[in-house]
């Protein structure tokens, strides 16, 4: 006789009583990883256990056979929302948009629907008789391949579930162990049912009745050990937010040197910069093109073991300097896997330190020097007071003036080098205007017309797409230098080459000193070895900043030449004066 108060009901109806408060007490959650899955796995539960607690109490066949099939639909869908709960919560939500999760709903979708055909095929059972045990109504039938199926794929869900659940464990350490533990574990008793159930073993469904440990476990979960207070989602995407979206690019080479991961700032620097300008190719392609290809493959020649401290990078058509961390990668067991590359872009740093430098040689040397001249000459005119007191006034006066044009010359330097101009097209007639008679644009189409003792080349139409005042800098400090220190004719030429502008600065003086050129080339200044103003520095930082290359001739007179990426087809297009404004405020000596 069936009762009641025999220990199945009790059991079931108690794990559905305890399915209910925890869907009350975790109500609140809603929206946080995993929780609304893991909501959808106690309403499923509740339904099932609340089902089967009733079903126990039923004799009549056609009704038994009725909740028979309410629990099997149930059971068909937990596995899925448990697996969905598992991904969420552990920070894995993307899984749920891959394919083989898309089928295995379809599957599902497809068992739901054979489900209540039973009484009409043997798909899903055969012999179906009611028989009292336990002081429960229990049943008896052979289970169809539907049957199996739906066990099956609950079973690999759960079991993947599991393995995600205990990684959690292992690979975040305390801060989720007991909530991580308490989950996986509450999975064991109702997964036992569910084993015996669908292979006849025993004439209970023990699998609601087990169903209360697993609810008295994840209660453990919620109220002991915060199951959403503390979610490992929070950290798994700020690991990846630490890499991804640094605004620095990461690189992880395996042992073998070569690429098994870049940052998203590693793709727009090491890849998608090399693109030719408009191209907007497929960003994901090139990504993977990248992996499993060697270091150098990314313009990094080097051997991460023994990395160089910087290497130079030509990034948006400017060269940029980009210091070199590297540190090996190890796994669990502490065996070096790889190595983990940090390029931190310093050019603006290294810039500015040399900025610092030389302007602090030019107060320290050229202003200590130009006015102990002044001070020695003011002192003799007021010894004095006759005699060579107009030449010693004018010396003074010589003096002062280049003082003062040194710090023009260091104020306009800093307005053109202290910002990131636009990069525009721009006639290369305009800038070298500029330079030569401070105004006046070149219009000759290619035609050569001498301008203040200097002989001007520009072919018509030639333009770049490039920052106008940095280049200005160097044009105009190029030719300063001809002007004062070379020997005429001086001669200033422009022509394209590829993608860049060429433009040449010659005279037939004795050329820059050796020690002013290697100075350059060391990128530096010492005490003994410095250059004798601002021009020459001026040049290569202007040069710098639009991502260009300067190299100096001296064999035969002296021919500096600038090589200027962005070279721009623009025949139908006339310098105007908008475009000598644009250049003239900031390129003025």
């Amino acid at each position: 006789m069936v009762s009641v108060w025999s220990w199945p009901a009790v059991f079931s109806f108690g794990a559905a009583v305890g399915s209910v408060y925890l869907i009350v007490a975790l109500w609140r959650h809603r929206g946080a990883p995993g929780a609304d899955w893991f909501l959808a796995v106690l309403g499923l539960q509740a339904a099932y256990t609340t089902l089967y607690g009733v079903g126990f109490l039923v004799t009549d066949p056609a009704l038994r056979a009725a909740v028979e099939v309410g629990f099997w639909v149930a059971f068909t869908w937990i596995g899925m929302a448990f697996s969905a709960f598992a991904v969420t919560y552990t920070g894995r939500a993307d899984v749920l948009r891959t394919w083989p999760f898309v089928v295995t709903g379809v599957a599902l979708v497809i068992l739901t629907v054979l489900l209540p055909l039973a009484p009409l095929s043997g798909v899903v059972w055969e012999g179906f008789t009611v028989v009292e045990t336990a002081g429960v109504a229990g049943v008896s039938y052979d289970r169809g391949p539907v049957l199996f199926g739906s066990f099956l794929l609950n079973a690999a869900m759960v079991a993947g579930s599991s393995v995600l659940l205990f990684d959690t464990v292992v690979s975040y350490g305390p801060l989720y162990r007991r909530e991580a533990t308490a989950v996986a574990l509450s999975l064991v008793p109702p997964s036992i049912g569910a084993t015996l159930w669908t292979f006849g073993i025993g004439g209970v469904n023990l699998m609601p009745v087990l169903a209360l440990p697993h609810v008295l476990l994840d209660a453990y979960a919620y109220l002991v050990s915060d199951l959403f207070e503390f979610n490992p989602a929070t950290r798994r995407a700020s690991e990846r937010a630490a890499v991804d979206e640094l605004a620095t690019p990461v690189v992880v080479v395996n042992r073998e040197r070569r690429v098994v991961r870049l940052n998203e700032t590693a793709v727009e620097t090491l890849i998608d910069d090399r693109e030719p300008a408009g191209d907007t190719g497929a960003h994901s392609g090139e990504t993977d093109a990248a992996l499993g290809e060697p270091l150098a493959t990314l313009g990094l020649g080097f051997d991460p073991v023994e990395p160089p401290e910087t290497v130079e990078l030509r990034v948006g058509g400017r060269r940029r300097t980009f210091g070199v961390t590297a540190s090996p990668l190890t796994d669990t067991t502490d065996t070096q896997v790889g190595h983990t590359l940090v390029l931190q872009d310093i050019t603006a740093e290294r810039r500015r330190r040399q900025r610092l430098g030389v302007l602090n040689r030019v107060l320290r040397h050229n202003l200590r020097n130009d006015l102990s001249v002044v001070q020695l000459y003011a002192e003799q005119l007021v010894e004095t007071g006759r005699g060579e007191t107009p030449e010693l006034a004018a010396t003074i006066g010589a003096q002062a003036d280049g003082l003062l044009e040194l710090g023009e010359k260091a104020r306009r330097a800093a307005d053109a080098l202290d910002t990131e101009g636009d990069r525009r097209a721009i006639p290369v007639a305009a800038i070298i205007g500029e330079a030569v008679d401070d105004g006046e644009t070149v219009t000759d189409g290619g035609e050569e017309r001498e301008r203040d003792g200097v002989t001007v080349t520009v072919p018509a139409g030639l333009a770049a797409r490039v920052d106008p005042a940095p280049l200005a800098l160097a044009v105009s400090n190029l030719v300063e230098n001809a002007r004062e220190h070379g020997a005429p004719p001086t001669r200033v030429t422009a022509e394209g080459d590829g993608d860049e502008v060429v433009i040449r600065v010659r005279d037939e003086g004795a050329g820059v000193p050796d020690h002013e050129l290697d100075m350059l080339r060391a990128e530096t200044e010492t005490a003994l070895e410095h250059g004798s103003g601002l021009g020459l520095w001026l040049v290569r930082w202007g040069v710098d900043a639009v991502g260009g290359e300067l190299t100096v001739d001296t064999t035969d007179g002296t021919t500096a030449t600038l090589r200027v990426p962005g070279l721009v087809a623009d025949t139908e297009r006339e310098p105007d004066e908008t475009d000598v404004g644009a250049v003239g405020e900031t390129t003025a000596n």
